[in-house]
């Protein structure tokens, strides 16, 4: 299935028709970004293999929780 855009959305691109835009589900409050097909098929093609790699791991860390990040501040402490 593709959605059509709506009428709002397509004002909306058309105001920023050189930059993604970014777009919030009102139900879940998660944001997502558009881009044009073209401006997408260029970055997929500047990753190339890499890309899956990017996918892969951007959606591991989209799963962690809080729980599961270590404590920065022991990068910040001197190494003795």
């Amino acid at each position: 299935m593709t959605p059509e855009l709506s009428p709002e959305l397509r004002q909306a691109l058309s105001a920023s028709p050189n930059g993604p835009l970014e777009v919030i589900d009102p139900v879940t409050k998660r944001a997502y970004v558009l881009v044009s097909a073209e401006a997408y098929q260029r970055v997929q093609a500047l990753l190339g293999d890499e890309g899956d790699a990017v996918r892969d791991m951007s959606s591991m860390l989209a799963d962690l929780g809080s729980e599961d990040w270590e404590d920065v501040a022991v990068y910040d402490s001197p190494q003795t």
